[in-house]
């Protein structure tokens, strides 16, 4: 499930920044996009369910609101997705400890099953949260985009004062 938000100007707001240094170019931008990121990851979170049956062998409560994260891919592009929580490098340390590598479906630390959730099956209705989060914060994470950018070209704006 991907949702695009589109923001005009924001080639014209790179060059500028870059203008005022590199420093501020795309850190700031990655920054900024982040900051709107953390508000619709912490609302989807908020609204994840979670297993109400006790924990078992397979599954752990609170899986699928740990895996929610905020990911700036490159300085324009950023995702809030669900991810498997289990690192190849843990389950190399635990391969080389006896245990038995466990993927998919037996990884208690996969919750590849948030999708149905979200989206429902023929045999379970939906229980939205990644995109009722989106839509309730899109305002409010665009307005946090701009406060950081404000913040970061008024502070860069003192620096170069300074400097001249």
């Amino acid at each position: 499930m991907r949702e695009y938000q589109h923001v005009r100007g924001l080639r014209e707001l790179e060059q500028n920044l870059k203008a005022l240094g590199e420093k501020v170019g795309g850190k700031a931008m990655t920054r900024a996009l982040m900051a709107g990121g953390r508000v619709i990851r912490d609302d989807a979170r908020r609204r994840a369910p979670t297993l109400s049956t006790p924990p078992t062998n397979q599954r752990h409560a609170g899986v699928m609101r740990a895996a929610i994260i905020a990911h700036a891919k490159r300085w324009n592009l950023i995702f809030v997705r669900v991810r498997n929580l289990g690192s190849p490098k843990r389950n190399l340390e635990r391969q080389r400890k006896g245990w038995r590598r466990r993927r998919g479906v037996e990884s208690p630390l996969n919750p590849y099953y948030w999708w149905h959730v979200e989206f429902g099956t023929r045999h379970m209705r939906a229980r939205p949260f990644m995109r009722p989060a989106f839509e309730a914060n899109k305002q409010t994470a665009l307005e946090k985009i701009k406060a950081s950018m404000q913040r970061t070209i008024q502070r860069a704006a003192r620096e170069m004062r300074k400097t001249a």
